[in-house]
C-alpha cells in the first residue's frame, strides 16, 4: 500500500467512497482523479495537504478530514449537490512526530517534501483538475503558511479558486 523505499515520494489521496486511492507517481494524477470521479461531473474540489489545520498544525493525510467537512459546509449552507464535491488530501509527507512514529498511520513516514518537487506535483494536480473539471472550483484548505502563499500568488488570477 506505502512505497517502502527510502525514497522520499509524494502522494496524491483522493477518498472515495470511504476509501484512500493513493499514487506515487505525478504523471498518474489525472488518471487518479477520473477515477475519483467516477463520471460525475465534478464542480467543487477541496484540495488539502493539512500542513496548516487552524489550532492542530499537521494532521498528515489524516486532514482530509477537513476537507470532507468543508466539502458538507458547501453541501448543506450553499446547496451545493454533494455528487458534484471531491475531497482530495496531497500527502507529500509529515513533521507530526507522533503520526511518524505510528504503525497505524496510513500515510507517508517521512518528513514533509517541500521546494522544486512539490510544486511540480501541485502544478500537474492543477493541469489534470482543470483539464478534468473546466468548470470546477479549487479550493485550497490549511495549506501550510510557505506553501500557501507560493500557491495563492500562482493561481490566483489563473483558475477559479
Amino acid at each position: 500500500l506505502l512505497n517502502q523505499s527510502k525514497d522520499t515520494i509524494i502522494y496524491l489521496c483522493v477518498l472515495k467512497k470511504q476509501h484512500l486511492f493513493q499514487s506515487d507517481k505525478p504523471e498518474s494524477i489525472e488518471t487518479t482523479l477520473k477515477n475519483a470521479a467516477d463520471g460525475r461531473d465534478i464542480r467543487l474540489i477541496v484540495v488539502t495537504d493539512a500542513e496548516g489545520i487552524l489550532g492542530i498544525g499537521d494532521w498528515g493525510v489524516d486532514g482530509v478530514d477537513i476537507a470532507i467537512g468543508k466539502l458538507m459546509v458547501y453541501t448543506a449552507a450553499a446547496g451545493i449537490n454533494p455528487a458534484q464535491v471531491l475531497p482530495v488530501s496531497i500527502d507529500a509527507g509529515t513533521n507530526n512526530k507522533e503520526l511518524l512514529n505510528d504503525p497505524l498511520y496510513l500515510g507517508n513516514k517521512h518528513k514533509r517534501v517541500y521546494g522544486e518537487k512539490y510544486n511540480e506535483l501541485i502544478d500537474k494536480f492543477v493541469a489534470a483538475v482543470q483539464k478534468l473539471f473546466p468548470e470546477s472550483m479549487l479550493h485550497f484548505e490549511d495549506f501550510g503558511r510557505s506553501n500557501a502563499d507560493v500557491i495563492l500568488n500562482k493561481y490566483k488570477d489563473k483558475i477559479l479558486t
